[in-house]
């Protein structure tokens, strides 16, 4: 019984130190290089960085691929504005979107 807790007290910590760790502009560059290298991208598809403001000072930032012919988004991803490094910060300042061209 005793097992069982401390893997489940366990699983949580490490859940909690991953979900703190910091986003790298490098692991923002990695995850749209890993969509483009394994799927078909078409002129109508954009990398698409957003902030989604949550209080003030702070916000999400919305990772996402984005189908403009569609407008849907294929793919996604939410990082609190706590967890971006400098450079990413200085790559979103005074901007609330910002688009990268994907297209191979």
């Amino acid at each position: 019984m005793w097992d069982i807790l401390f893997q489940m007290i366990g699983g949580a910590l490490i859940g909690a130190a991953v979900g703190y760790a910091i986003c790298h502009w490098q692991d923002i560059v990695d995850w749209f290089n890993n969509y483009t290298s394994q799927n078909y991208v078409d002129q109508d598809v954009y990398g698409v960085l957003v902030k989604e403001k949550i209080a003030k000072g702070e916000y999400n930032l919305i990772q996402g691929i984005f189908n403009t012919r569609t407008g849907e988004y294929i793919d996604a991803r939410r990082i609190n504005s706590d967890q971006l490094d400098d450079e990413t910060k200085r790559f979103m300042r005074g901007k609330k979107y910002r688009y990268i061209e994907l297209y191979n």
